[in-house]
């Protein structure tokens, strides 16, 4: 039974092309109309659960300013760009376009600092990343979709805000809540259900989540069959770019454990902020979008975790392992 419970967050990379074929299948033979109304409920329990447990107190830590301002430099400057070169380079259509805007303005998410973990990279500076990227990024993101988007298709600017304070603000204000009432009664395992429950909780909502998006966008999902392809190679080039960079600068400015923080901080992207807003205010093909970049993602993330100590950080070792012995 624990392995069916945790089977989702430790195989996110299977479980979510997994959870799209299922969905793809349940479409074509299942009516799921009707599910359609638990979808933003379901979403925003995940996002309120992923919530808990936020770090407000990393927003003032004095030590670790020079990674903090670089990583805000690559997440709100150049990521941003990225996906404009995207855009531009790739003919999609501007509802598809949206999506990778969301990719752009939402930085590093809670799975970021869990890949910094699993690499082995410094967590403090991945938590304060995560901290403050995302509150920089919901202001941002208005501005992003007007200003990038917004000659070629209308901005519900107003759902978006309302979005916004529906998916960021009012989980964060409800886990703040949460976390001091639990203090205040001395509730001693809050760290075992936010280190171990609600992240296995929340792989199981994505998938559910997942499934239910892609049954309902069936038909659609067929008459962009070759904007599909289109999107396939433009996620493939927006990750492989935004890793790359992150690695240069690591290398050139950072140690192992910092510069793994960097990577995984800036080319991971917060695509459950960025699924609850999309299906609040957009929906169609852009939450397809958001959907389509955890498969990405989650690929990305693992290969490069894989590769990291073992090719990209290999001096690096080599040089502590020599300090160590000297």
């Amino acid at each position: 039974m624990q392995r069916l419970f945790t089977f989702p967050s430790q195989n996110l990379h299977l479980v979510i092309p997994l959870s799209m074929i299922l969905g793809v299948f349940l479409g074509i033979f299942v009516n799921t109309e009707q599910l359609r109304a638990i979808i933003l409920p379901l979403t925003f329990v995940m996002v309120v659960s992923a919530m808990l447990g936020f770090p407000w107190r990393a927003l003032f830590h004095r030590h670790g300013n020079k990674i903090l301002c670089i990583s805000l430099v690559i997440n709100f400057i150049i990521v941003p760009f990225v996906a404009w070169l995207t855009i531009t380079i790739f003919p999609l259509t501007p509802e598809m376009a949206i999506g990778f805007i969301f990719l752009a303005a939402l930085p590093t998410s809670s799975m970021s600092i869990i890949w910094t973990v699993l690499a082995k990279g410094n967590v403090q500076a991945a938590v304060r990343m995560s901290t403050v990227g995302l509150l920089i990024g919901s202001f941002l993101l208005p501005i992003y979709l007007f200003f990038i988007v917004g000659q070629t298709i209308a901005i519900p600017l107003k759902d978006v805000f309302l979005s916004i304070v529906l998916m960021v603000i009012l989980p964060l204000l409800i886990s703040q809540v949460v976390q001091k009432f639990l203090a205040y009664n001395k509730y001693d395992n809050f760290q075992r259900i936010t280190g171990y429950y609600l992240p296995n909780i929340n792989s199981w909502l994505l998938s559910i989540i997942i499934l239910l998006n892609i049954s309902l966008q069936v038909e659609g999902l067929i008459q962009y069959k070759q904007q599909i392809v289109v999107l396939i190679f433009a996620f493939t080039f927006f990750y492989i770019l935004t890793f790359s960079i992150a690695t240069i600068i690591s290398k050139k400015w950072f140690n192992k454990e910092d510069g793994i923080a960097l990577v995984y901080g800036t080319a991971i992207r917060h695509l459950t902020i960025s699924l609850g807003i999309t299906i609040a205010a957009f929906g169609g093909i852009t939450v397809f979008v958001i959907t389509f970049a955890y498969v990405f993602q989650a690929q990305a993330a693992a290969w490069y975790g894989k590769i990291a100590n073992k090719y990209i950080w290999k001096s690096a070792i080599i040089t502590e392992n020599s300090n160590i012995t000297n």
